[in-house]
């Protein structure tokens, strides 16, 4: 995962841990790795559930 996101397993690992968070365009390609918005990444209350009714609603999904 480190390496599909141009960093090293030191940072990742910081990151799963909690004892540092991403931030700038390490959100983006976060959300671009797993194809989702990034308030996924940024709002613990994101209902997922909902955004996917909504894509699905539109017919984007």
């Amino acid at each position: 995962m480190a390496a599909d996101l141009g960093i090293s397993e030191a940072t990742y690992t910081s990151w799963e841990s909690g004892q540092a968070e991403p931030w700038g365009e390490h959100f983006y390609n976060l959300a671009h790795h797993f194809k989702v918005p990034m308030e996924v990444l940024l709002d613990d209350n994101f209902d997922y559930e909902l955004y996917l009714m909504v894509l699905k609603a539109r017919g984007t999904l």
